[in-house]
């Protein structure tokens, strides 16, 4: 632990949100756990806040006094339960849902995972653990009937709100509790959290296989077990590193598997 005063690697608007929060955190939750702060596509910066407890009651005291608060929104995450605004407006976009540290090197990890799929006219392709649809518009521009499955009802949501264009799906569930009602893809993507795929999603991938699925993995120990489960019936074909942590060990991997 230590006291966090600048991050050279951070987008310089997070970093003045933070200078000037420091100065409230009298305002924050008493029991506050943690403390998010993210910058979402249309320029507004949220605060995320997680507590046990009593609701966050001191957000719009804290929006008043920070400057150029009104392009603050401050969310509220309780210990159980979901996240809800608490401070601005609840309309735009949803700061729960997953978005990588460096957006302009993921969407090359992404354009590099739709080029392997090859030829996707009018073929079914999943999109496992889709956000917020941004795979789902590269693969409808190529012509793509997509299905995009992802957790989080609030980028679902905000996916639907996008108008992708084409044909897309967009799934709210978990993907393990959705396969058997998914139409049989003939590609797919994942891009599934550190933890990996769902042991049923790697059953349902080996039990009926696709020609081709490519794999993006932020995590290279489950990259490596997974990859290992699906040499049942795949074999890597192509592997591809990005660097979306900059200055750090991590990286984005892809990896083409293609049915064997």
């Amino acid at each position: 632990m230590f006291a966090l005063v600048d991050c050279q690697i951070a987008d310089f608007r997070l970093m003045a949100l933070w200078r000037d929060l420091r100065k409230h955190l009298d305002l924050l939750p008493a029991k506050c756990t943690q403390l998010t702060l993210r910058l979402d596509r249309e320029g507004r910066r949220h605060v995320v806040a997680e507590s046990a407890g009593e609701p966050w009651l001191g957000a719009a005291d804290l929006r008043a006094a920070l400057p150029d608060g009104q392009q603050v929104v401050c969310w509220w995450q309780p210990a159980e339960g979901a996240a809800r605004v608490v401070a601005g407006p609840a309309t735009g976009f949803p700061a729960t849902a997953f978005e990588p540290v460096n957006p302009e090197m993921a969407m090359l990890a992404r354009r590099w995972a739709v080029q392997q799929l090859g030829d996707v006219r009018a073929r079914t392709v999943w999109d496992l653990y889709g956000g917020i649809g941004d795979t789902a518009a590269l693969l409808a521009e190529r012509g793509a009937q997509v299905v995009s499955v992802d957790a989080d009802e609030k980028a679902i949501e905000w996916a639907r709100k996008r108008g992708l264009g084409g044909e897309v799906r967009l799934i709210a569930g978990k993907a393990e509790d959705l396969l058997a009602s998914l139409p049989r893809p003939d590609a797919a993507i994942v891009n599934p959290p550190r933890a990996g795929l769902h042991w049923d999603v790697t059953l349902r991938f080996t039990g009926d296989p696709v020609g081709r699925l490519v794999y993006l993995s932020r995590d290279p120990a489950t990259l490596a077990r997974d990859v290992s489960r699906l040499s049942v019936n795949y074999h890597v074909a192509a592997v591809r590193a990005f660097d979306l942590f900059p200055q750090t060990a991590h990286v984005e991997t892809a990896v083409l598997l293609e049915a064997a």
